[in-house]
């Protein structure tokens, strides 16, 4: 498309998504969620441009400055007005840093999918589904910001800036994509036109058969490359099974997994990853099973390539002899090239070598022979064979010739190449697969364990299976601040009364508490005794990480010592 009907193009997606994602959060009307995240979704959806626009002349990159003026700080108290002024303009600055932080995180996600994938247009569900993930991002900054603290009152009024910034940047990739394969379809287009030029001129200057073959062989070595280009992408294919089994089922669910590879084994470093970050704990899990699976596929890919690439010429071979020994036994004259090699008198050889193989091939990756002819014979198929006997000698005899040549350079150079470019393709693909495994980043408000469900929208409640003691995220008892040594989903914690920030006058009971602040975890919270192992497990881990613990959430420690005798050891 022209850049003027790409950005309409761009431009039309984005508000038919924006008018049904505004028609869709306008109805909900479940209490499933908390009337907070209900009230924010329709806040972002009608306070979102319509119809947008992309003037880039208009339009300013520097989001910072657009969400100054769209979020406002406002106190929760009206004591000591000039003293909070300072804080709240640091606390205003940490919050757009923040959120802007969030919206370009957000956006380059979206944008080295599209980048990935070479994306040259987009639809409006795709669209809908990107502002969704904006909204729901975005939420998770807000919620928290308003909940870490009781002094300030977090209030965005426009969504426009973010939502701009997304469109503009897809458009820019998209663009980008358009302007690289223009120029790839002109180049190749000009290529080719060279070629072809150059090889007509120089078969009419010289029509011998030594010339023709050698022609028609260089033509068979383009289309090798082309193959092996073609088989380089199956490592694609054999990544996304490996990952689906492994990060993308239920049975091996990613959440999961970073636990079992902390507080499962014991192990206090990741230990301490996981409770600073469970999110990008788990990416830098899932980065490191895609470089041991790099390291171990790259090499078993590169020798398959190999064997299937010679399979193909050893099938070429065979049909060239078969050709040939055809052609020794006839005084067929003044044939062209297309019908000595696709010969039609006793049915196609080629088609028959073709059924052959397919039977025989020991994999659907397998390379028919005809494919690596096909060029060679639309370009020199007309080319008149006076002898075809004498032809199929000289033909054999390249073949011998460039099957050594193409096993010389691919011990020299080619599997060289062909090991960094399927490395390649797997580093390019980390960042769209870990868009595929993350799920849903919200973390539980009581022990800070992640939700183990895919992305989800506002209309799912949050689900972890394993939980933590709440000391992990900060949970304290009242007034005492003693660190609270209660997995939260354990039934003794149900009877705990909890206060919201400094309030201790107004408690709730652990179930009320959860369904007034955060109704979004109640439903699939559960109430589960923990089983011996995890109770080990989360035990071992405090009495080792405690201290820091304690510092960081300005806890009191209360650990029974008789904890430190009986799981300290266990720790790694």
């Amino acid at each position: 498309m022209e850049e003027k009907m790409l950005e309409q193009h761009v431009v039309t997606s984005f508000n038919r998504a924006i008018v049904n994602g505004r028609a869709i959060n306008n109805n909900i009307t479940n209490k499933i969620n908390s009337e907070e995240r209900l009230k924010f979704n329709r806040i972002f959806w009608n306070k979102v441009s319509t119809p947008a626009t992309l003037n880039q002349s208009e339009f300013s990159n520097d989001i910072y400055t657009q969400l100054i003026k769209s979020i406002k700080i406002t106190e929760q108290t009206y004591f000591n007005l000039n003293k909070n002024d300072t804080k709240k303009k640091e606390f205003k600055n940490t919050v757009i840093n923040r959120i802007k932080t969030k919206i370009k995180d957000t956006c380059e996600l979206i944008c080295d999918d599209l980048l990935f994938r070479n994306a040259l247009a987009i639809e409006f569900n795709q669209a809908l589904e990107w502002l969704e993930t904006l909204c729901n991002n975005i939420f998770i900054v807000y919620d928290k910001s308003n909940n870490s603290q009781d002094q300030f009152k977090v209030k965005i009024e426009d969504f426009s800036p973010a939502e701009q910034y997304l469109r503009f940047q897809v458009f820019i990739v998209i663009k980008n994509n358009t302007a690289k394969w223009k120029a790839l379809q002109q180049n190749n287009l000009n290529v080719l036109r060279e070629n072809l030029l150059e090889c007509f001129n120089d078969i009419l200057s010289n029509s011998s058969y030594e010339n023709i073959s050698s022609h028609f062989f260089k033509y068979v070595a383009e289309s090798v490359e082309k193959q092996m280009v073609i088989q380089e992408q199956y490592i694609s294919e054999i990544l996304e099974t490996h990952l689906k089994q492994n990060w993308m089922s239920e049975e091996r669910n990613p959440t999961r997994y970073a636990y079992e590879q902390s507080f499962g084994e014991y192990d206090v470093e990741k230990t301490r990853k996981y409770i600073d970050n469970p999110t990008s704990f788990m990416k830098k899990l899932l980065e490191n099973d895609i470089d041991i699976f790099k390291d171990i596929k790259v090499e078993e890919r590169l020798k398959q390539i190999e064997k299937t690439i010679n399979d193909a010429l050893e099938k070429l071979g065979e049909i060239i002899l078969t050709c040939q020994q055809h052609f020794s036994k006839t005084l067929d004259k003044n044939l062209t090239l297309e019908k000595i090699v696709f010969h039609k008198r006793k049915g196609s050889l080629m088609k028959s070598f073709k059924r052959i193989f397919t039977l025989s091939g020991s994999s659907n990756e397998a390379i028919c022979p005809e494919i690596l002819i096909e060029n060679a014979i639309c370009v020199l198929g007309k080319c008149i064979i006076s002898s075809p006997q004498d032809f199929y000698i000289v033909l054999k005899e390249d073949y011998n010739k460039y099957v050594q040549e193409f096993n010389m350079l691919w011990r020299t150079q080619l599997a060289d190449l062909c090991k960094i470019s399927l490395s390649n393709i797997i580093e390019i693909s980390k960042n769209s697969y870990w868009n595929k495994v993350k799920g849903c980043q919200y973390q539980c408000p009581y022990c800070g364990s992640k939700c183990e469900l895919a992305e989800h929208g506002s209309n799912t409640n949050h689900r972890a299976s394993i939980h933590l003691m709440n000391s992990f995220g900060g949970v304290n008892l009242t007034e005492s601040r003693e660190a609270s040594l209660i997995i939260c989903n354990e039934p003794k914690n149900f009877n705990v009364t909890y206060h919201k920030g400094g309030d201790y006058k107004n408690g709730l009971i652990f179930e009320e508490f959860t369904k007034k602040y955060y109704p979004e975890w109640w439903p699939l919270l559960g109430r589960k005794q923990p089983d011996d192992d995890q109770i080990k497990q989360v035990r071992a881990m405090w009495v080792n990480l405690k201290d820091e613990l304690c510092r960081k959430f300005d806890m009191k420690d209360k650990t029974p010592e008789k904890w430190c005798r009986d799981y300290k050891y266990l720790a790694k």
